[in-house]
């Protein structure tokens, strides 16, 4: 399975991106709440399939074992 990681995708923030679904999870926002309770970091990540141009909060930011909504802009 091909991984896309940057490190400095933006700001803070590393990029970590699976090419193929073949992955254990069943969303991104499985996967990020493993790595946040894995690294104890922020971690941010898609909330559903979002595309650009897509209205509304399509993000999730998971700090300190909560969940909030987040809009990138």
């Amino acid at each position: 399975m091909e991984v896309l990681y940057t490190a400095e995708s933006n700001k803070n923030f590393a990029s970590l991106w699976f090419k193929e679904n073949k992955t254990p999870w069943n969303s991104d926002l499985d996967c990020g709440r493993v790595l946040h309770e894995a690294l104890g970091n922020e971690v941010r990540c898609s909330n559903s399939a979002w595309q650009e141009g897509d209205e509304g909060p399509a993000w999730t930011k998971l700090i300190r074992g909560i969940e909030k909504d987040l809009d990138w802009d």
